[in-house]
């Protein structure tokens, strides 16, 4: 039997890849081709049709899935700004016509079915005339590769599903991931094992301590690590993720928040990840302006401290703070501290301190206020 409920939840996953992703200014950036190449491939996207047989079925899978995963490739290159222009380039472009290949990865099919998730490798030169022609900016330099440990801590309480208990949770996160396109990512990513880490190790990666995260990423011999955390607590209906390490545009700690439905908690931390690693897309886009023109209109004086409140009165309207300012060109070191129900306590490194931040934030839809000598971000 095929399991409708997990096709239909990767299939959901699929539509929101790279919302996520942060805007970057208006920019082409080269990188050697064999490497550029790689973010030209859409690997393990679901697709699914039902027809009057199964060639048919089959036929209206594999277009709709070209379709589909050419969109995602597009919001993968380009920066937000750009978003609008996709409609466009979609009207006038023949995804089939730019297709190098296809491979399957599983399939599955009835008399009048047909199911697989497949990889769909486009032509590189191809898009990147089609973009060009269109004045369209894009991005296709990938990030050094980043390992990154899943790790789950089970909620302790009665009435948790048996997905979530134990080893099963762990797994279940670990899989997550795993099924994301991690290799071909502009911010690419390896998963890593915990390979015997102690709890206090565990609890100062969640801070990216900088002496742990040496000795951790030395062991592993990694130049960047990172750990994505999963705490689910059913009862609240509330997911709680922490991602903190070193990746490619520096070190960082930051904790999110999302909605947990425990009838489907494979959907739920899907999405998770799917944030986190729109987040990490979004840092290395950001930290490409560090060494062009675009940052110095952007940044400007001594790396500072700053202490700041977050303030929000919606869940939504929070994830958005934290992902503006994890994308931010300059913002380094930042930290997530107490969180409550409307507000949070954050603290981070941005050169020119406080009135530098004020007007870049400005310019990304938040507002930065010195009041009493408190720095409150709304």
């Amino acid at each position: 039997m095929i399991d409708q409920a997990m096709r239909r939840s990767a299939m959901r996953i699929c539509a929101m890849i790279a919302l996520f992703v942060a805007a970057i200014s208006m920019v082409t950036f080269a990188a050697p081709a064999a490497a550029r190449d790689n973010v030209f491939t859409v690997a393990k996207y679901p697709v699914e049709a039902t027809g009057a047989n199964a060639i048919t079925a089959k036929r209206e899978a594999l277009a709709e899935g070209r379709r589909a995963a050419f969109r995602s490739l597009l919001k993968r290159l380009l920066p937000a700004t750009q978003y609008a222009r996709i409609d466009d380039v979609m009207a006038q472009a023949d995804p089939a016509r730019l297709v190098a290949g296809t491979r399957v990865v599983s399939e599955e099919n009835s008399a009048t079915q047909y199911i697989a998730t497949l990889d769909f490798s486009f032509e590189p030169d191809g898009v990147r005339g089609l973009l060009q022609s269109n004045g369209i900016s894009f991005v296709d330099q990938p990030a050094p590769a980043t390992l990154l440990l899943p790790a789950f801590a089970a909620p302790d309480a009665p009435g948790v599903p048996a997905s979530l208990s134990g080893g099963r949770g762990a797994r279940l996160w670990r899989s997550v991931w795993a099924g994301l396109d991690l290799a071909n990512a502009l911010a690419p990513l390896e998963l890593a094992t915990d390979s015997g880490l102690t709890p206090d190790q565990l609890t100062a990666l969640k801070s990216a301590d900088p002496g742990v995260l040496a000795q951790v990423a030395g062991a592993a011999r990694a130049a960047q690590y990172m750990i994505a955390e999963a705490r689910p607590d059913p009862a609240a209906g509330v997911l709680y993720v922490t991602l903190a390490g070193q990746d490619a545009a520096g070190r960082f700690a930051l904790d999110l928040r999302f909605e947990f439905d425990k009838e489907d908690p494979r959907y739920s931390l899907e999405l998770a990840a799917v944030v986190a690693q729109g987040i990490l897309e979004g840092r290395w886009k950001a930290s490409l302006l560090g060494g062009g023109q675009a940052m110095s209109t952007v940044v400007g004086g001594p790396p500072t401290p700053l202490q700041l409140v977050a303030e929000f009165s919606t869940l939504a309207q929070w994830h958005r703070q934290q992902q503006v300012l994890a994308t931010t060109p300059g913002v380094s070191e930042l930290q997530i501290g107490g969180v409550s129900g409307r507000s949070a306590s954050i603290a981070l490194v941005y050169p020119g301190g406080g009135p530098a931040l004020q007007s870049a934030l400005t310019g990304r839809g938040l507002s930065l206020e010195n009041i009493n000598g408190f720095w409150i971000m709304r």
